[in-house]
């Protein structure tokens, strides 16, 4: 059966998005469904993401830098009115394909569903329905995915589990339904700690944590100047070797900021 308190084993690699400095082209579908707000009351920053066109296309909202397998998700979320409104977290996407783990915020209930080409399988619900989020009120929203084992934690507190073995790797993402705008915040992936490692050629005693964490979010999000418009880690995992020099670059900017 499945089970809960799932862990990401050390030791970990994190990439933290607080949207300070956001790029549209980072993530998929760029299609201006999602905008930066300045907001005073941001949990990190001045600046948090918005879901700016309230309509039902385009629900998934995916981060196109490396994929994952065995993966932690988390997401400071809240609404801003009293309309039936869900909000989630895409695991292991692509192609269109992918889990969610998706929280009604007005039922305070969650579920796991599979996307799969516009058809969407319901697996998991919700252990319990008692808890509310009163908009305005910052919650935050944690999806787990290791092996077969996917769970979902809402304020720390675990609501929903699933053991699937249909999708094994892909992007992760926000995914928006309903009659709200919400705002997000803080997003949080936590992997093993393997991306570092397709960089092995780079010399990383002494490297603090801050300066790793930087180098992370960047060899992810940056394209490899090989022209093959891969992102440095994921080309650089293909063997590439502009990708390594170009790493060594990053690698050097990242411990100088």
């Amino acid at each position: 059966a499945p089970h809960f308190n799932l862990l990401i084993p050390d030791p970990v690699d994190e990439v933290r998005i607080d949207f300070e400095d956001w790029k549209e082209a980072d993530w998929s579908p760029a299609n201006g469904r999602w905008a930066v707000r300045t907001v005073e009351d941001a949990p990190s920053g001045t600046h948090v993401l918005e879901r700016a066109v309230l309509d039902a296309s385009s629900p998934a909202f995916v981060w196109s830098g490396d994929e994952f397998a065995d993966v932690e998700v988390s997401a400071r979320f809240r609404v801003l009115g009293g309309q039936p409104t869900e909000i989630g977290i895409v695991l292991r996407q692509t192609e269109g394909s992918y889990y969610v783990f998706r929280v009604d915020l007005e039922k305070g209930t969650t579920r796991l569903n599979g996307v799969e080409k516009g058809t969407i399988t319901q697996w998991g619900t919700s252990m319990s329905s008692s808890f509310r989020f009163p908009a305005g009120a910052w919650h935050t929203l944690t999806a787990i995915a290791i092996g077969d084992d996917l769970e979902c934690r809402v304020d720390s507190t675990p609501r929903c589990a699933s053991r699937q073995s249909r999708f094994k790797k892909g992007n992760v993402g926000i995914w928006w339904m309903g009659g709200n705008a919400v705002q997000v915040d803080d997003f949080l992936i936590r992997t093993r700690a393997t991306a570092l490692d397709v960089f092995d050629g780079l010399d990383w005693e002494g490297v603090s944590a801050v300066a790793r964490e930087r180098f992370f979010v960047r060899a992810n999000s940056e394209d490899c100047p090989c022209g093959s418009k891969r992102r440095l880690a994921r080309c650089r995992r293909a063997g590439c070797a502009k990708a390594l020099e170009q790493g060594r670059d990053v690698l050097e900017q990242c411990e100088g900021e």
